[in-house]
């Protein structure tokens, strides 16, 4: 199984609506892997440059091999979210 970016509209408007709105919360996180455009880098780059702290980046290399190395499935460890502040898990 290889993992495919899943960027898209929503990606944006999610980032624009922390940018025009400089508010802490809801907290916003965004997932980076190879696949990942780099206009969608760019456009968290020139957010996070706020200074607000969002958005929260997450590495999928990283975290999808740490999970699996802790016992997780590989789709669950692919399809894992932020849960609290900084804490990865599988959704549900």
């Amino acid at each position: 199984e290889t993992m495919a970016d899943a960027t898209n509209d929503m990606s944006y408007i999610a980032l624009d609506a922390t940018y025009h709105t400089r508010v802490p919360q809801p907290s916003l996180t965004v997932r980076f892997h190879k696949k990942t455009p780099m206009e969608f880098k760019m456009r968290v780059a020139e957010v996070v440059r706020l200074g607000t702290g969002l958005p929260s980046i997450f590495n999928d290399e990283v975290y999808t091999r740490a999970l699996m190395n802790r016992g997780y499935e590989m789709r669950d460890a692919y399809n894992y979210c932020i849960i609290g502040c900084i804490e990865p898990g599988a959704p549900g």
